[in-house]
């Protein structure tokens, strides 16, 4: 609907369901499908479908009972013919991937982003670096997962044991210099869109300058999904504005302080 212009809301890049093998990571919302040829056909399915990218589930999780975030899921063969397919389409994909294994499979594979990535090691960072692969950590979420009472305690206990890793891992990336991409797994358990400038925080507290955060969250974001007409104020680009009170180049907290949002040019809201 607020792609055709009924509704006016925010750009939606929707991957539909995420493929993941069958009993793998989220596979109550995912489509099940194993081997290649299987993942060719499915990518070819979802995008059929309508979806603008694809996301496979490289690696186990926190939010499916009987996995560990750390466990391998898809090969790299499967996971490049879902590759080959998006490319051929010049359509991304994502890749669930925690755990070692399934990062470097993900990375052998040629996917384009790396969600979370909590267990990634020097060798992993360096490769994304070197290969323009934008990690996109999503930490705010799993400090909620860790926390929150009203978590699934298998997925809290999970949650617990990855947080140290997970933020360090994005301490390292900082430091390498890797692509950092705003995200925040919004719709996951506990992590409405206000969990957003929860991630701004989080990102900071890596090392990222505040300048930094603003770019992984607009012209980097804009980069990472492949949208060359958002992300930042110029002629002939979409015009997206959010207006708040402050300077968040000095104080990231500002970005809380709503005052107008124009989308596509048009005034949506005014809070002045």
């Amino acid at each position: 609907m607020v792609g055709t212009g009924v509704l006016t809301g925010p750009n939606i890049l929707s991957a539909g369901p995420a493929l993941c093998m069958t009993g793998g990571h989220g596979h109550y919302m995912s489509h099940e499908v194993d081997g290649v040829d299987n993942m060719r056909a499915a990518a070819r399915w979802v995008m059929k479908e309508g979806a603008d990218l694809v996301k496979v589930m490289a690696s186990g999780g926190i939010y499916t009972e009987g996995e560990k975030p750390g466990s391998p899921q898809y090969t790299v063969e499967e996971m490049e013919a879902a590759v080959k397919e998006a490319h051929k389409r010049e359509r991304k994909v994502a890749a669930h991937a925690e755990g070692l294994a399934g990062i470097r499979n993900a990375i052998d594979a040629g996917v384009d982003t790396i969600e979370h990535g909590i267990f990634a090691d020097d060798d992993c960072l360096r490769r994304m670096k070197e290969m323009q692969i934008p990690l996109v950590p999503t930490m705010a979420v799993m400090r909620r997962l860790a926390t929150d009472p009203r978590i699934p305690p298998f997925a809290q206990e999970k949650a617990r044991l990855v947080t140290d890793h997970h933020i360090a891992m994005l301490r390292r990336a900082v430091k390498l210099g890797v692509t950092i991409s705003t995200g925040t797994d919004a719709g996951s358990p506990c992590s409405p869109p206000d969990v957003y400038f929860e991630e701004l925080d989080v990102m900071a507290e890596a090392g990222m300058k505040p300048m930094d955060v603003l770019k992984a969250s607009t012209s980097v974001a804009a980069q990472t999904i492949g949208r060359a007409d958002l992300g930042t104020l110029q002629p002939g680009k979409q015009a997206d504005v959010l207006v708040v009170e402050g300077n968040p180049i000095r104080r990231l907290a500002d970005t809380r302080n709503t005052r107008l949002v124009v989308i596509k040019g048009a005034l949506f809201r005014n809070l002045l």
